[in-house]
């Protein structure tokens, strides 16, 4: 956990360094003149950092994990090729966070090598339909197609544009492998393409983005946390450290391209010694424009892309499961309004968003089948955040997330589950329980800068579920978060 924090903390310095180097700043001041930074293109590059990505992914996966799935040949590349996508058992991490990471990795190959947002869409959906159809012995799996695709287009946007912010071809040393390092952590592939040019060791005169520098704010904290579910005793503690970077200004600053304005939030949770990602979520701006602006009043409306990924299924050293509740909005998109007031030293934000869900997941209380244990499927969701800002120095902020996730291809009643092969689990092909869940955070947030660097903030977050099933009980579950955390700003 220190080795973590501290890495955590050492990145904010980095970064601070670069937002107090004179040549950031000029750059800050003439976004307005300087034209888009232009990169040439290398498709084959880039199609062969792809290719060698699946390649050594599945390497790694027969010969030291000896994964069964990774055992493939002709003959069952030639069956998946003829075989339509399924629903796979996969676990929820798996399928609706590290596919989506995977995904990244994809959208990054085409990125680092001079392609634009939507001209690197293709990249994506190729090199996961290559991974689905020929690289796994199990049938092509239609939800990793989905979130590989469009929510590795969110991640892989986000992790490009800041690990472009990390890197600094002026370093030298130690702070140049630094950078590097935890660029590459960020986003593999663009570091893959660096060492493979030679940027990744090449000092040159100039910073060397591939994208418009715009201004970011990163903040890094830890603190304790406390968990309470309703139908247990007493609570469940632990550390958590977070960080959530807000990049651009939508209200400052045009939006010219996808992603100039974006925001992301990661919590780990480290309980009882075990660490866990509990949580990523990503807002990014695909379209934006002002609608009104008088009177220190502006409101700004947009198409904004939606990633959400809520994990808390922790286990203690006794075996007993901590707050068993998940929640994905791994491809999603909708309409927003972002609306800024400012008056003397006080400062109104609110976002709204409401967006189309086109794959989502919720746990299940009753479908378990291999490693899944949730039900997917589509649906909507509804999104409130206000903060409240008072002199740069204290602020209170509200939250409220809705999701609605209706699995439509379920599991028929008359199935038992436990009597199935692994051929017929392969080859399922279901959602999860025929089913409706309502899933509903609400949050508040009190939070005071102590100085330009630190602040102190106490979080307090209710969770509930209310899911509907076709051919069993009703369940409601509710359960409860409170931290204390202190924190460094860049």
């Amino acid at each position: 956990m220190k080795v973590v924090l501290t890495y955590c903390i050492l990145l904010v310095f980095v970064l601070r360094a670069n937002s107090q180097d004179s040549t950031f700043v000029q750059i800050q001041n003439m976004l307005d003149t300087v034209p888009a930074i232009t990169t040439q293109k290398h498709p084959w590059r880039a199609i062969g950092t792809e290719i060698g990505l699946n390649m050594a992914m599945r390497g790694f996966n027969r010969f030291i994990l000896n994964d069964e799935y990774a055992q493939i040949n002709l003959s069952s590349m030639g069956k998946n090729l003829s075989t339509l996508p399924v629903w796979d058992t996969n676990s929820f991490s798996t399928n609706l966070i590290a596919h989506p990471y995977h995904g990244s990795m994809y959208f990054n190959s085409a990125r680092a090598n001079g392609y634009g947002f939507y001209n690197s869409i293709p990249f994506n959906v190729g090199g996961s339909l290559m991974w689905e159809y020929l690289m796994e012995t199990k049938p092509p799996s239609m939800n990793d197609l989905i979130a590989t695709t469009v929510g590795g287009i969110a991640l892989g946007e986000i992790t490009f544009r800041f690990s472009d912010l990390i890197l600094d071809d002026r370093t030298i040393g130690v702070e140049r492998v630094i950078r590097e390092f935890t660029a590459g952590l960020f986003a593999p592939t663009k570091l893959i393409n660096r060492f493979f040019t030679g940027d990744a060791w090449r000092v040159k005169s100039e910073k060397g983005n591939m994208i418009e520098t715009l201004p970011f704010v990163l903040s890094v904290g830890s603190g304790g946390k406390m968990i309470k579910e309703d139908n247990r005793p007493g609570y469940n503690t632990g550390v958590g450290i977070e960080a959530n970077v807000q990049y651009g200004n939508v209200f400052e600053e045009p939006i010219h391209k996808p992603y100039d304005w974006f925001w992301i939030n990661g919590h780990m949770n480290i309980v009882e010694g075990n660490v866990y990602l509990t949580q990523i979520n990503g807002i990014g701006a695909i379209l934006n424009k002002e609608i009104y602006e008088k009177d220190n009043l502006k409101i700004m409306g947009g198409v904004f892309q939606h990633f959400d990924y809520y994990n808390y299924k922790m286990e203690t050293k006794s075996g007993r499961i901590i707050t068993p509740y998940y929640i994905s909005e791994a491809a999603a998109a909708g309409i927003g309004l972002l609306i800024n007031k400012k008056k003397e030293n006080v400062n109104l934000r609110t976002r709204m968003f409401i967006n189309g869900i086109g794959l989502g997941a919720s746990i299940s209380d009753y479908f378990e089948i291999d490693d899944r244990d949730y039900n997917m499927g589509s649906g909507m969701s509804l999104k409130l955040y206000t903060d409240l800002i008072i002199k740069n120095k204290f602020s209170v902020s509200f939250l409220s997330e809705n999701y609605f996730i209706y699995t439509w291809k379920g599991v028929d009643e008359k199935l038992s589950l436990k009597d199935l092969t692994i051929p017929e689990i392969d080859f399922l092909n279901v959602q999860g329980d025929r089913s409706t869940a309502k899933l509903r955070i609400f949050g508040a947030e009190f939070k005071y800068r102590i100085n330009a660097l630190l602040y102190v903030k106490l979080n307090n977050r209710f969770f509930t579920r209310d899911t509907s099933y076709k051919y069993f009980p009703k369940v409601f579950y509710r359960s409860q978060e409170n931290y204390l955390s202190v924190g460094v700003t860049v």
